[in-house]
């Protein structure tokens, strides 16, 4: 599984005896087999993983199950621009929020966050925010209105991210939970139908609305 505060990609590694093509699409090189469970892997280990499922807060979608190396999915997915959103063999869209941990310096203190109404976070921009308005709404003070303007606006914006990051942070926790994922792993042990099974729990919608979520 690949995944980061707002997304998982659950992927699954492919025995050589049950590829047709041996080589990597995108780099061209020899697949490997996948590694055992019980051994760290190196970083230039390539082996097969087919592109199954991803699910995010929005809930779970189908994919278009092509196969690649998994160190040029890990590649693509760090790569910058739009297109690594999406299967670089057919485009299919796998996620439409950005595929990054996304965090401020605000949001380092402490891995615990939760979905409360006024985050901790907010105080000091918010506060900030008031003294420049105050500031800008002075008589004679130039764009007095267009200031109070903008630092509402600023607060209503980082209010906004900051309980979007939340969310995700909340949801990653309930799908680590869900597909009993070890602390400090990212492997699911359990087969892809377990995992629909579960995500189906999870997210209380019938199995038949995966492939139509986007």
């Amino acid at each position: 599984m690949r995944y980061s505060s707002n997304c998982a990609i659950l992927i699954t590694p492919k025995s050589l005896n049950a590829l047709d093509d041996k080589d990597c699409p995108i780099c061209k090189e020899p697949y490997l087999e996948p590694p055992s469970t019980h051994h760290n892997p190196s970083p230039d280990q390539e082996w097969a993983v087919s592109i199954d499922m991803v699910a995010d807060v929005s809930g779970p979608k189908d994919c278009c199950g092509h196969i690649m190396g998994r160190r040029c999915l890990d590649q693509h997915l760090a790569a910058p621009g739009p297109w690594r959103t999406k299967c670089p063999l057919c485009r299919d869209v796998w996620f439409r929020a950005p595929f990054t941990m996304d965090v401020d310096e605000e949001d380092q203190e402490g891995s615990e966050v939760e979905t409360s109404p006024v985050e901790d976070s907010l105080v000091e921009p918010l506060r900030r925010s008031r003294r420049i308005a105050e500031r800008n709404s002075r008589p004679g003070t130039p764009n007095a209105a267009m200031g109070e303007q903008s630092g509402v606006s600023s607060v209503i914006r980082r209010q906004s991210r900051t309980r979007r990051r939340a969310r995700a942070r909340g949801f990653a926790r309930q799908l680590f939970a869900a597909l009993e994922v070890e602390e400090g792993s990212s492997e699911v042990r359990c087969t892809l139908e377990e995992v629909k099974q579960k995500l189906e729990a999870l997210y209380g919608i019938p199995r038949r609305f995966y492939a139509d979520q986007w």
